[in-house]
């Protein structure tokens, strides 16, 4: 299966990595340009145990690619991911911008029906927020297909983050 992940930071890269271990096709882009031209020499922006070999087993079979166009990422994937940062306030309020912006992405550019996943950490209601930007965006485009939305949150501890993503012991999805 072809999939688009949107984040390549420690989350979206373990899981891009481990989907394109499994077989799936997968994209991963980032809006960090220099952070997806070392991925695509093969340079790590972060330590994971497993990870680096991960990512060149996948790079190797072609498996693996590394994007920073958002356009071409919205159109490659049977199923996208959202898996990008969601800072948090000392309040405890969590800031959707990064979010929201892929989700607006998506909607400029995806060009046949979709299934957008949710994969960073948000709050309840988060998902109905994605729809309800994707639909605008689309109505505004005059385009007559339709993406819909759920949610996979991610569980993933640094240090063995390989192992909980090839080994969850709990699968959550949310539509």
């Amino acid at each position: 299966m072809k999939v688009s992940i949107f984040g390549a930071g420690y989350v979206g890269l373990t899981f891009a990595a481990c989907l394109a271990e499994a077989g799936h096709e997968v994209l991963c882009a980032d809006a960090d340009a220099t952070r997806i031209e070392g991925l695509q020499q093969g340079r790590m922006p972060l330590h994971e145990p497993g990870l680096e070999a991960l990512v060149a087993a996948g790079l190797a079979a072609g498996m693996l690619r590394f994007t920073a166009d958002e356009r071409i990422a919205s159109l490659h994937g049977e199923l996208l991911f959202i898996v990008v940062h969601t800072p948090a306030d000392a309040e405890g309020r969590v800031d959707l911008q990064h979010v929201m912006a892929v989700a607006r992405s998506i909607g400029r550019h995806r060009d046949r029906d979709a299934l957008v996943v949710c994969k960073s950490t948000a709050p309840a209601g988060t998902a109905e927020q994605v729809e309800a930007l994707l639909q605008d965006v689309l109505s505004q485009r005059g385009a007559a297909h339709r993406i819909a939305v759920a949610v996979n949150p991610e569980f993933l501890r640094e240090g063995s983050a390989v192992r909980d993503c090839r080994q969850p012991d709990r699968v959550v999805l949310g539509a």
